[in-house]
């Protein structure tokens, strides 16, 4: 059994390691999976995880030597500063 935020979802196993795939579509925030599977004994085992999507790009600030500028030193600085809206 699969479950993405406690609804069972389509899913595919397989592999000598019991590889689960989910191909569905993640909606951005935070989300818990459980995974149950049983051994061929009949034994019962589960994992459960939680982690965040969050597909917001980052965006350049600001810029320092300043955008597009020209920079004539033999070993120079840069740095960007990055906003992320979550």
């Amino acid at each position: 059994m699969f479950k993405l935020d406690g609804t069972i979802v389509q899913h595919t196993t397989g592999g000598a390691i019991g590889t689960v795939t989910y191909e569905g579509v993640i909606a951005d925030g935070d989300r818990t999976v459980l995974i149950e599977a049983k051994d061929k004994n009949g034994n019962l085992g589960s994992k459960a995880w939680t982690f965040n999507k969050n597909s917001v790009k980052p965006i350049a600030s600001a810029w320092s030597p300043a955008k597009d500028s020209k920079v004539s030193a033999p070993s120079p600085q840069a740095s960007v500063l990055y906003n992320r809206i979550r």
